[in-house]
């Protein structure tokens, strides 16, 4: 139904929540983001509110009006749906439920048991067909406080097939508030969560396709892809118009990945969107439109590196603030970001070719997040440990003069800062 006809995934969300102060009444503000477009559609339906007060010894209800749920729009393809309850205040207690159709199958949304406010209780209900088997990984603990399964009564069709679900239940209580420390990389690799990936399909003629890849397959199908190798090759073709005006002869290596790296950072713009794969499908756009995300101007300096016969390769990777890799999941979906690897000697360089006010040899710090894995062909498993070139240092210098009859002082400061941090004093001044 819908825009269109296809399976879904659809999911129905409940929280209560008991405002006990004032700076807790934030958390009677809701968005739900969801997808838009005209390949990956998704709804959020059925939004209901309820806020509960005790009033002069009566318990009294305000109902969260329709006119009072908006939707904003982000980008293109994505879009939320927000909204306050009404008359919250110390002592409310609050009650929201929804449902989000999706058409996202492969990967399921995330489920966090834990938050910054302490959880009582936390669980997610998962109603399976047996033609789709799914491999979930439980992040911050090892196991469930409650977890069961049971075979439900009432027969469904699929098709000419019949079957019955089965029932999953995962449950935890008592969690505390997750507390965001100011040194830790992300919040997704510590707080209690739960994601859930395709590991299996059965077909109706009994055939099975598996999900659950490999880490040198999931290099192959990247190379084969027109969103990413295929881009790679494609501007190697369009390196032969580039290179020449770029005046590389006599150059070293190292110059060369300079001059390639700071040409690109020169001519293109990076649209401040993460991804793993270009946005659109042709070279020529991003060449026309001088900008795209970071995956159309990384895997673009990969292909004129390798024109100017260099030894460069891709290098997805997790940002750090997307969380850690699991190395014994191999799935696509843990990466959202695309950097080149220059081997020259025995040493290797990471390039990124979005920030302008970097160096060619500096990452920002977003790249810098433990391991990549390098895309090579002929079932190759390579990974890298991602690091920065140099340390970032401020060094802060303060001049003082003090006059004692006119009870004044004088202070003159001087910041001298090297790396990253250097690079976001250049970026806040331009």
């Amino acid at each position: 139904g819908g825009k269109g006809s296809s399976l879904m995934n659809v999911g129905v969300n409940k929280v209560k929540i008991k405002i006990l102060k004032q700076a807790g009444i934030d958390y009677a503000t809701f968005d739900i983001p969801f997808y838009d477009d005209f390949q990956s559609w998704e709804e959020v339906m059925d939004i209901k509110g309820v806020t509960y007060n005790f009033e002069n010894g009566e318990l009294r209800t305000t109902t969260l009006e329709k006119n009072s749920i908006f939707e904003k729009k982000h980008r293109d393809d994505y879009k939320s749906k927000t909204f306050t309850l009404p008359n919250v205040k110390e002592g409310s207690i609050i009650e929201v439920s929804y449902t989000i159709r999706t058409p996202h199958i492969f990967r399921m949304r995330e489920w966090r048991f834990q938050r910054k406010i302490p959880v009582l209780f936390s669980e997610l209900k998962y109603k399976a067909i047996p033609f789709y088997t799914y491999t979930y990984i439980l992040t911050g603990r090892n196991k469930f406080d409650n977890f069961n399964s049971k075979v439900l009564n009432n027969t469904q069709r699929l098709g000419p097939a019949e079957y019955r679900e089965v029932e999953y239940t995962f449950g935890m209580r008592d969690l505390p508030a997750f507390r965001d420390e100011e040194f830790i990389t992300s919040i997704n690799d510590y707080i209690i969560r739960l994601n859930m990936q395709l590991s299996e399909y059965t077909q109706m003629n009994g055939v099975k396709k598996t999900y659950m890849s490999t880490w040198p397959e999931i290099c192959n199908e990247l190379i084969k892809s027109q969103y990413f190798g295929k881009y790679i090759n494609a501007t190697e073709k369009e390196a032969k118009k580039v290179l020449p005006t770029l005046g590389l002869e006599g150059k070293s290596d190292l110059e060369k990945v300079k001059i390639i790296s700071d040409h690109v950072k020169m001519m293109y713009n990076w649209n401040g969107y993460r991804g793993r794969y270009i946005d659109g499908e042709k070279l020529s756009n991003f060449i026309k439109q001088k900008t795209g995300n970071s995956a159309n101007l990384n895997l673009y300096l990969i292909g004129l590196l390798r024109a100017a016969n260099l030894d460069a390769h891709p290098v997805i990777i997790s940002t750090r603030s997307n969380g850690t890799v699991s190395k014994n999941h191999p799935f696509i979906s843990f990466f959202d970001y695309v950097l080149a690897v220059v081997k020259i000697g025995e040493e290797e360089h990471f390039v990124d070719a979005t920030e302008s006010l970097l160096a060619y040899n500096e990452l920002p710090s977003r790249c810098v997040n433990v391991s990549g894995l390098i895309v090579k062909p002929k079932n190759a498993e390579s990974w890298t440990f991602i690091v920065q070139n140099g340390i970032s240092t401020t060094t802060k210098e303060f001049n003082i003069k003090i006059d004692l009859d006119k009870g004044q002082q004088t202070v003159a400061t001087k910041y001298t800062a090297s790396g990253n941090d250097a690079f976001h004093y250049r970026k806040q001044y331009l």
